[in-house]
């Protein structure tokens, strides 16, 4: 029985959940178009690799900063039932399956805000570690919980799961499309890349790991 690492955007579903719930909220009129500009500019410097991660994600948590959680929540499932559920790759779904018959425990590590992770993990019956936002009076705030689960943060988190469920992470699956998750890639024993972009491909070939490639 060994843990499974399993990342969501671009390797459980087929899209970037951020960009599900931009149109979402563009769609009811709650986001205006310097919301648009700015997820789009966000989401080009994100794949070129040429902005602050965390400064990104402090930034997208704007139009959220002060609304109650319940509400946001109500929204995000929302996007879920209407976006997101339609963009999960049955090839993950059956991987997860796989490994869950062979008695390995699943869990969904991902930077996805922990309010849309967890609507996924859910569906999917499975644990899931994510980006969590401080709360005050059950509001939203400007803050992350650190470690954010983001390059050497999804390693620190990773450590601290095995460690607290008796696993050993060089014994360990992670499933990933994106070249940030570098440091957690050469932790595990087991490193796949699916559908990954040009710099994990490369560094992929190079170091001989499992390359994937999930469809729709």
């Amino acid at each position: 029985m060994a843990i499974v690492f399993f990342d969501i955007d671009r390797t459980l579903i087929d899209t970037n959940s951020a960009l599900d719930i931009v149109k979402y909220y563009l769609k009811k009129r709650l986001f205006g178009p310097r919301q648009v500009l700015w997820s789009v500019v966000y989401h080009v410097l994100y794949r070129l690799d040429l902005a602050n991660p965390q400064q990104m994600m402090l930034k997208g948590l704007t139009p959220f900063v002060g609304r109650v959680r319940a509400e946001v929540q109500f929204e995000l499932r929302q996007v879920f039932e209407q976006a997101l559920i339609k963009r999960l790759y049955q090839n993950a779904l059956d991987t997860i399956a796989w490994h869950q018959n062979h008695g390995d425990t699943v869990i969904l590590l991902s930077s996805t805000l922990w309010d849309v992770a967890g609507l996924i993990a859910e569906y999917c019956g499975l644990d899931y570690i994510a980006t969590m936002v401080e709360l005050e009076n059950d509001r939203y705030t400007h803050k992350l919980v650190q470690p954010v689960p983001f390059g050497t943060g999804k390693l620190i988190l990773a450590h601290q799961y095995c460690r607290e469920h008796g696993f050993q992470i060089h014994e360990a699956f992670f499933y990933t499309d994106s070249h940030s998750d570098l440091p957690l890639l050469e932790a595990v024993g087991h490193p796949i890349c699916v559908n990954p972009d040009s710099r994990l491909r490369f560094a992929a070939r190079k170091r001989g790991w499992t390359l994937l490639s999930f469809r729709m």
